[in-house]
């Protein structure tokens, strides 16, 4: 969702995804050399050699800070890699490109995609936070041990908003994908250009002949000699899948109310 809302301002001219993203960010200074010319293409695909996690804002901090503070506790760390050397996922990097966004859409992440893509795709049983509307339907995430426990899991945002904080429903996902199967479109509700999805369905910084690994913002690799795009998301008492075939406009989203189940819902 992140991703898909770059691409939206690249459309209008907004955001580039080969310039330096300090173009929007001046104050993202990671204590590497090389690390100003870092792009939001090779964010975008993880191939910024970013940490995995910001030291503020990561998964494990339930202090709730915000974006831009997140963004600038990176300026405490060095690369991993050479930007564009190697693919490393990374959720800082995508926190990154939803701060470039804010700054060059001028607007909060929450509210710019709630305008731009929840609405427009009509998924109003999804936001960024947990609206009081969406309260009672909240499933109860759980965690587990491996010798048997069980307990609620926490509730506190991420203060890496955009790389993974959606409260959503499979159908609103569904509509999702039935916009990603419409190659842009939903309902006569135009989204995202086809040229710019097809970017994004492809792979990114790949060797001759490659087709798997990382396009913008999706996973790709093959299921029966078709391109399988989509992404997995984990997140306390959680795991989810969502997967679909272009070719077959063909999606799948599974979501478990468990901890760290990816293997299962990977398997589903």
């Amino acid at each position: 969702f992140t991703d898909l809302a770059v691409m939206q301002l690249v459309e209008a001219g907004q955001l580039s995804l080969d310039a330096p993203v300090r173009t929007w960010l001046p104050d993202f200074m990671p204590e590497t050399p090389g690390a100003g010319e870092i792009t939001l293409r090779q964010l975008m695909s993880h191939r910024a050699g970013l940490h995995r996690e910001p030291p503020v804002g990561h998964y494990f901090d339930p202090g709730e800070p915000s974006l831009e503070n997140s963004i600038l506790s990176l300026n405490q760390t060095a690369l991993v890699y050479t930007p564009g050397s190697r693919q490393k996922y990374s959720n800082a990097g995508i926190a990154v490109v939803g701060r470039a966004l804010e700054v060059a859409a001028k607007a909060g992440f929450e509210e710019l995609l709630e305008a731009r893509l929840l609405k427009p795709m009509g998924m109003a049983r999804s936001a960024f936070s947990l609206k009081p509307q969406l309260q009672p339907d909240l499933a109860k995430g759980m965690m587990w041990t491996l010798d048997g426990r069980e307990f609620p899991a926490p509730l506190f945002l991420l203060g890496s908003l955009p790389a993974g904080s959606l409260y959503s429903s499979a159908e609103d996902l569904a509509r999702f994908l039935t916009m990603l199967h419409g190659e842009g479109t939903r309902e006569g509700v135009s989204i995202i250009g086809r040229e710019s999805l097809r970017e994004m369905l492809t792979p990114q910084f790949a060797e001759p002949g490659v087709a798997t690994g990382f396009g913008l913002g999706f996973h790709l690799s093959f299921l029966d000699g078709k391109l399988l795009a989509g992404h997995g998301g984990a997140i306390y008492g959680f795991a989810t899948q969502l997967s679909f075939l272009p070719s077959e406009k063909l999606g799948v989203v599974v979501i478990a109310n468990k901890d760290f189940v990816n293997a299962i819902t990977d398997r589903v």
